[in-house]
């Protein structure tokens, strides 16, 4: 990686990586009520600087 340039470079192989992605499940959230539920469906993520939706 150089962190000067921003730039991580994944040393696998690209059928690892598409298999990878092809048994990649998100997992479901575990919070399903209250304020941090409602956090997390209208905060947007950190890449898009965390603001309101």
């Amino acid at each position: 990686f150089d962190i000067k340039r921003r730039k991580l470079e994944l040393v696998l192989p690209e059928a690892e990586i598409k298999a990878r992605r092809e048994r990649f499940k998100p997992s479901k959230p575990r919070v399903k009520k209250g304020y941090l539920a409602l956090y997390l469906r209208i905060v947007s993520s950190a890449a898009e600087g965390a603001i309101l939706k």
